[in-house]
């Protein structure tokens, strides 16, 4: 009798088992697919199509006050560049989003830029730097025409920017860029030059494709992490620079 209740017990357990197993697979989620960069030939430029991971922020803040997600990179992604104090890195979260229009032939890029630090928030410069916690920014559609084997957009012929930044509007109409890609080819590299600010600053920005599906970046809600002071969700309008 013993042995019979042992018997039974232990099928139960591995019928619980196996079904545990069977849940356990039909919630695991398949990895997104993720298509490598190919800008060799027209017909491939939709390889840019997807979501990206920003994974580095630079900025030489105008020559005067440098900002990066990673100052111990700066170096080696920049050469030439402004050095980035430790005290000046910034805790950092980004997406990027490419989306190809094929009727009219352009490509758009939209990026969304969340960073913060103690400087930002409480420094004597928080005046000037606090807007800059948060950027959601459109750039001016890109033609196919600008796009080549070397790179987007390499004699800046397109230029200008729209979005927001923690609680205005923003307009840069003479902001300038251009894009590569890395050895990877997963990574762009977006090197701008943007009028958003008070004065021009140098912008480096690497962003790793994740997905080949662009998400929808909400230019009115926060990222939960890192946590900003002062997010509005209907920022106010401010002039053309």
């Amino acid at each position: 009798m013993k042995k019979s209740l042992l018997l039974i017990l232990a099928s139960l357990f591995a019928i619980f088992a196996l079904t545990g197993c069977a849940e356990d697979s039909k919630n695991d989620t398949p990895a997104p697919t993720v298509t490598p960069i190919d800008l060799s030939s027209i017909e491939k430029y939709a390889t840019l199509v997807g979501t990206y991971e920003i994974t580095f922020f630079y900025t030489d803040g105008a020559g005067f006050l440098p900002l990066s997600n990673d100052c111990a990179n700066v170096p080696t992604y920049i050469a030439g560049a402004q050095a980035c104090a430790e005290t000046n890195q910034v805790a950092m979260q980004g997406k990027g989003t490419i989306t190809m229009d094929m009727i009219n032939q352009t490509g758009k890029l939209v990026t969304k830029i969340q960073m913060t630090n103690d400087m930002m928030i409480n420094g004597q410069l928080a005046t000037l730097l606090k807007d800059q916690q948060y950027n959601y920014t459109v750039f001016t559609d890109i033609p196919v025409t600008a796009i080549s084997a070397n790179g987007i957009n390499l004699d800046n012929t397109v230029k200008g920017t729209t979005g927001r930044n923690l609680t205005k509007l923003v307009n840069a109409p003479e902001s300038t860029y251009s894009f590569t890609v890395a050895d990877d080819k997963l990574t762009i590299i977006n090197s701008m030059v943007d009028t958003s600010s008070v004065a021009d600053a140098n912008v480096t920005v690497r962003m790793k494709k994740i997905s080949d599906i662009p998400e929808t970046l909400d230019a009115n809600v926060a990222f939960d992490t890192p946590v900003i002071e002062g997010f509005v969700t209907e920022p106010t309008a401010t002039p053309a620079n």
